[in-house]
């Protein structure tokens, strides 16, 4: 399964979200410095630097997005258009 963590901040243990050590992991967040700690605490997974109105993905790019905190603080309709292409 292909998921985004949405501000995924400093990582997080997606376990909760029924994501598992084979899915293919990918964490957006506009905080550079929190992102350096979560590429040291899940090295296996790929994060980028970006803002959730503006995802730098291509259409159908995940099966999954998860955004645990941060949606709140983002433009939410733009977001969720981004996350539904």
């Amino acid at each position: 399964m292909r998921v985004l963590d949405l501000g995924c901040g400093s990582g997080r243990d997606l376990a909760l979200w029924a994501v598992t050590a084979s899915d293919e992991v990918t964490g957006l967040d506009i905080d550079g410095s929190r992102l350096a700690i979560a590429k040291v605490r899940f090295s296996n997974r790929t994060y980028l630097q970006g803002a959730g109105e503006w995802l730098p993905f291509e259409d159908e790019s995940f099966d999954l997005v998860i955004s645990a905190v941060a949606l709140p603080y983002m433009n939410i309709q733009k977001t969720l258009a981004e996350i539904h292409r």
